[in-house]
């Protein structure tokens, strides 16, 4: 060999050895660990986390007409309901245990209106008499064949009737 390609060869060798020995002397950190997997198929779930109020689209209270104590639900939260369908069922007996007592208080407001009625046409018929009897006494009156004090009588009873 040439001395020329000797000095090469020494040169390689030098400069690969420089490069080795400047990795060895710098020794960098290794570099981002990084986990492979194999590609496959496989279902995509998406999980999505939130914090907030859900509310419905329509909103709608519902009350009873007459207040009791249910002892049948027929549907359940969540559940669509339509117009007219059976919610609930009230307790028929205090319903009924109701009823029964305003019955009773219409009865006895209508024993009351007939009483009232009775004391009405008797207050009539007691008007009638004291106007004849004032009749009677004026007629007498003019006759003179009663008192003054009489006939005073007599017009008084009609004007406090």
């Amino acid at each position: 060999m040439s001395r020329k390609n000797v000095l090469i060869a020494i040169a390689v060798v030098l400069v690969g050895a420089a490069v080795v020995a400047a990795n060895l002397y710098f020794k960098r950190d290794k570099g981002l660990a990084v986990t492979t997997d194999v590609i496959k198929t496989r279902d995509l779930e998406a999980v999505v986390s939130a914090s907030g109020k859900i509310q419905p689209k329509h909103l709608v209270n519902i009350s009873a007409e007459t207040p009791g104590r249910v002892v049948n639900l027929a549907v359940n939260e969540g559940d669509r309901i339509k117009k007219g369908q059976l919610l609930l069922q009230i307790d028929p007996k205090s319903l009924r245990t109701r009823v029964d007592g305003n019955t009773a208080s219409l009865q006895s407001a209508e024993a009351s209106l007939e009483q009232l009625r009775q004391s009405i046409e008797t207050a009539r018929v007691q008007l009638e008499q004291m106007q004849q009897n004032l009749a009677r006494q004026r007629n007498l009156w003019a006759q003179q064949l009663t008192t003054r004090e009489a006939l005073d009588k007599a017009e008084n009873d009609v004007r406090s009737a």
